[in-house]
């Protein structure tokens, strides 16, 4: 398996910490992944290895004030620049693995980004796929202490709040919950301009749905505490588009690349892609 690491200059001129994994031989299709909130691009090393094995690259990078890149941590100046951060992203993947299909995908907070980005964007691209994307989570605020946060955000958009993430909710798997809590660069910061961004667009894309060019695929455990897999079905059914999948892996919960049954799911996006990558042959 061959590893690069490199930097992204954003347009507001951050360094994002970038790196690829890709097979030792022929290239058929490159992965352009988007890690989610207070996590970081290394923690996919494992789930990239399986991609690999199937000859398949695996590019991604820290997002802003994430994980080894520059900017406050959880916050953004706005949801463009978070769009604009992924066009650099899928512009490198195709400088660095040009002329094979490219596919998106997200989870978490990047399952918002890269629906938003599907719904914003006439995709010249074979797919996206968003994991647990956050359009609505389990566990929402009073509307009271939202308005009140709102208000405050307009005077102080970069305030961080933390989440308080119960990491019992991303796996089954207590090893890997362990290795989440024990990890120095996964944090739970966010800023109140961050979260509103996420939460406003979550919010469009489940009551909107939007239109995708390209083909879809959402996928959630049903028990997931953090996320809600109703506000995936709700988008799924919504939006429009010609070729839009949703799969409930039943039983597991947030991170469904770190259960137990993890061969199961990544046997299934595996036969997606599959299909897709033969219907441009």
């Amino acid at each position: 398996m061959n590893h690069k690491e490199f930097t992204l200059k954003s347009v507001d001129r951050l360094s994002l910490f970038g790196q690829y994994w890709a097979p030792e031989e022929s290239v058929k299709a490159v992965i352009c992944l988007v890690h989610g909130h207070g996590e970081h691009s290394s923690r996919y090393e494992p789930w990239a290895a399986r991609f690999i094995e199937k000859g398949i690259a695996v590019i991604t990078c820290d997002l802003r004030g994430h994980g080894w890149s520059e900017g406050k941590r959880g916050h953004t100046p706005s949801y463009l620049r978070l769009m604009q951060d992924i066009d650099i992203l899928v512009q490198r993947a195709r400088e660095y693995f040009p002329d094979v299909p490219l596919f998106l995908y997200g989870h978490s907070m990047g399952g918002n980004l890269v629906l938003g980005y599907a719904v914003r964007r006439q995709l010249n691209m074979s797919g996206v796929i968003a994991s647990a994307p956050w359009l609505r989570a389990k566990r929402d605020l009073p509307r009271f202490i939202k308005g009140m946060l709102r208000g405050i955000m307009f005077l102080f958009p970069g305030l961080s709040l933390h989440t308080k993430l119960d990491a019992a909710g991303i796996s089954h798997d207590k090893e890997e919950v362990k290795k989440y809590v024990g990890d120095p660069l996964n944090h739970d910061l966010i800023s109140l301009k961050l979260f509103f961004e996420i939460h406003d667009t979550g919010k469009q894309l489940y009551t909107q749905g939007g239109k995708v060019n390209v083909p879809v695929l959402v996928i959630h455990g049903s028990e997931d505490p953090i996320i809600d897999p109703e506000a995936g079905r709700e988008f799924a059914e919504k939006v429009n588009g010609d070729d839009v999948t949703l799969k409930i892996f039943d039983g597991l919960f947030h991170e469904v690349h770190h259960e137990p049954e993890r061969d199961k799911v990544f046997a299934f996006i595996y036969s997606w892609l599959e299909e897709r990558l033969n219907q441009k042959v």
